[in-house]
């Protein structure tokens, strides 16, 4: 019989975990295409099926990282500002609402979540120190690096209208727009369900990190 060391045997793990995060993702991404195929350009409206989709990831998400904050005292500051990352990005997806409910600052509130986080972790920097290091240590880091890949530079940026309007000779069918809302959201969606997969992936090396420790 086949014998294994215990890093061997971690290592198969995550890389079978990592196969299946890999199978998640294009799932979303065909689900996408399927439900285009149904609701054509309606699909990215502003508050469609897939950014309502991505609220619902990010809700979870900021959840999960609330509950492992709570449950993991040696990270708690860390993870919650993953918890105000997360409530950032749901305030972004919700700028409409915020538009007509809150003048001028509009969703730019949600960066309070993050900065109230970020205060709190300096005023007991070594602590705060301490629990960043070892996050960063945790393979769930670069689920996240690779989520906000996907919302900056391939959602936002490569989604801008101008840079999509200079490759198009016509946008007087209003593709330009509806090609950038695909991209966008499509972007976003991934990236969002990455975070999710991270918190997942998070609970995994604490459990394993537990584990060692006893």
């Amino acid at each position: 019989m086949l014998q294994l060391t215990q890093t061997e045997k971690t290592t198969i793990y995550t890389t079978i975990r990592m196969c299946v995060y890999f199978a998640l993702l294009i799932l979303a991404a065909v689900g996408v295409w399927k439900l285009a195929r149904v609701l054509g350009v309606d699909t990215f409206d502003e508050n469609g099926i897939v950014e309502n989709v991505q609220c619902g990831i990010l809700i979870v998400t900021a959840t999960l990282f609330a509950v492992i904050g709570c449950c993991h005292k040696s990270m708690r500051m860390a993870v919650m500002c993953l918890v105000g990352l997360c409530i950032l990005g749901l305030c972004r997806e919700q700028d409409a609402w915020f538009d007509a409910h809150l003048p001028v600052l509009s969703w730019r509130i949600g960066y309070f979540f993050p900065a109230l986080m970020a205060i709190y972790g300096l005023w007991h920097f070594k602590t705060f120190k301490k629990e960043v290091i070892e996050l960063l240590r945790t393979p769930a880091v670069s689920l996240m690096f690779c989520a906000m890949v996907m919302v900056i530079p391939c959602a936002q940026c490569i989604g801008h209208r101008p840079l999509i309007a200079a490759v198009m000779v016509d946008d007087n069918s209003g593709a330009v727009f509806a090609i950038r809302r695909m991209i966008e959201e499509t972007g976003e969606l991934l990236g969002y369900l990455l975070i999710f997969l991270a918190a997942i992936e998070l609970i995994f090396n604490l459990k394993k990190s537990s584990n060692t420790s006893v």
